[in-house]
């Protein structure tokens, strides 16, 4: 598809499940996350995006304190840094540069508050038909193709 204009269609649904009183996700869909005083909310969104498109999923850590808090910031610094993750140059190696540097904030975060608190990250980069995926911990990246789910990052 080089040079194909098309669009992409993103969706969330951030709920906390059975075991938790607070739900610690967060998520970026081209622009668009849960607000700071909605963080604890259940939540669902679509989008559609021409490329570049950057979306990921934020999975705070709940055997931490201030998942929610980890997972705020993560969106919160990828907006920040949106252009950078669709413009730069090399974007495998400065991609992965940028998600080891949000791990170094977050560590430095938890300094700050005296909190313990961490998040998982899973990041899609599309730019000039290509998708770059990014993940840090635990939150995977699938392909749908045919009705047939396929991991394609590792923990």
């Amino acid at each position: 598809m080089v040079g194909a204009e098309y669009t992409v269609k993103g969706a969330v649904c951030c709920h906390m499940g059975l075991r938790r009183r607070n739900n610690e996700d967060n998520f970026y869909l081209n622009g668009s996350w849960k607000p700071s005083g909605r963080v604890d909310e259940n939540w669902m969104e679509t989008c559609r995006a021409a490329q570049p498109a950057l979306f990921a999923v934020c999975d705070g850590m709940g055997g931490q304190e201030s998942g929610e808090v980890a997972a705020f910031l993560a969106v919160s610094w990828l907006h920040r840094t949106r252009e950078s993750f669709l413009t730069g140059a090399d974007p495998e190696r400065m991609g992965a540069a940028r998600i080891t540097y949000l791990s170094r904030l977050l560590w430095s975060a938890c300094q700050e508050r005296g909190t313990q608190m961490g998040c998982t990250l899973a990041v899609a980069a599309l730019r000039e038909d290509m998708l770059y995926l990014f993940n840090l911990g635990d939150s995977r990246i699938y392909l749908l193709e045919d009705g047939v789910l396929h991991q394609m990052s590792q923990d």
